[in-house]
């Protein structure tokens, strides 16, 4: 059994429905394997500053719950899309697009006032293919590119963590509160049943690019909007209920473009600490701190229909080095 090192957190999102959060210290690690693919290869040092983690993959009660706290103001966002239902197994049938609108949707929720505790004024996004692989690894001692998965190597060491190599005909995905082992942030599910979207347009060659010691990388800069991405295919991590082992190594790497669906695919929310412009889609947070009262101060302030512009979430967003949430 794996040692939970990282503190936890929690978001109360409405309807007695909490986002639980790991707090992902700044440290280094290598990124990639050299036994893998050529897109994993060469194995570099990367350093990442501090972020949080959902805990779990998304779940369809948690994508539900956020949906109707912020009613009216996630567009046309639905709020039951999985093919394989259960509240507690990962949310799937949502593209790279969905997401974003769900973390602009929570990052609206925690500058309105909705949670005055923790995540206040933070910004909820998908992580980048750098922060998802440190995540998954855990915070280990040793080189964290050695062994396929957080917990070894071989099937018998990913059957104690992942949920995999299922018939794609008479499959599915799992609840996440299974007795499947966390690596040491807590984090649950990070070796298959849903593939998880990543913030990064995908290249064959990031890794040929990058200098040893690159900080923070991502594809493109966090200040872009994500709405003005275009159609790039996406990064997506982690493998599924139906992929083999070699696909849910944490270094594997895939794709899909951001409009694509489907059973197998899911995400994972990230936190981020403000930049030094703040977005200010949804006002400053204030002092109001329940759902309805954050969906009245969204219809006062944010034109006639009362719908959030989630169009400006993304300005200026990276954290400064080594800020503190």
């Amino acid at each position: 059994m794996t040692t939970a090192i990282a503190t936890q957190e929690e978001i109360d999102i409405g309807g007695g429905v909490k986002l639980r959060f790991s707090r992902i210290t700044a440290g280094s690690f290598r990124m990639g394997s050299r036994n893998g693919e050529m897109n994993e290869q060469p194995v570099h040092r990367v350093e990442l500053t501090e972020f949080c983690m959902g805990v779990t993959p998304v779940t369809q009660k948690e994508w539900r719950a956020l949906i109707r706290s912020m009613a009216g103001h996630l567009g046309d966002l639905n709020d039951d899309p999985s093919e394989f239902k259960g509240d507690n197994r990962p949310v799937e049938q949502v593209n790279w697009v969905d997401c974003m609108k769900w973390c602009d949707g929570l990052t609206a929720y925690l500058r309105m006032g909705g949670y005055a505790g923790f995540g206040a004024g933070m910004i909820a996004t998908l992580p980048t293919e750098a922060q998802w692989e440190y995540a998954c690894r855990g915070a280990r001692e040793d080189d964290w590119a050695t062994t396929d998965y957080f917990n070894g190597d071989g099937d018998a060491a990913l059957d104690q963590v992942g949920w995999y190599g299922q018939d794609f005909e008479t499959g599915s995905t799992s609840s996440v509160d299974s007795d499947r082992e966390p690596n040491a942030w807590g984090l649950w599910d990070v070796h298959g049943n849903v593939w998880e979207w990543c913030w990064d347009d995908w290249d064959e060659d990031a890794y040929r690019k990058r200098v040893d010691g690159v900080v923070d990388p991502c594809n493109p800069s966090r200040a872009v909007r994500w709405q003005e991405r275009g159609n790039a295919i996406r990064v997506i991590r982690g493998g599924s209920w139906f992929d083999p082992a070699r696909g849910c190594r944490a270094a594997y790497r895939s794709r899909y473009w951001p409009d694509f669906r489907s059973g197998f695919q899911g995400f994972r929310v990230c936190l981020l600490a403000p930049g030094p412009q703040r977005s200010q889609s949804a006002g400053e947070v204030g002092s109001e701190s329940s759902p309805s009262q954050a969906r009245r101060q969204a219809e006062a302030g944010n034109g006639d229909d009362g719908e959030i512009d989630l169009s400006r979430t993304w300005v200026n967003t990276t954290p400064r080095s080594g800020e503190k949430f």
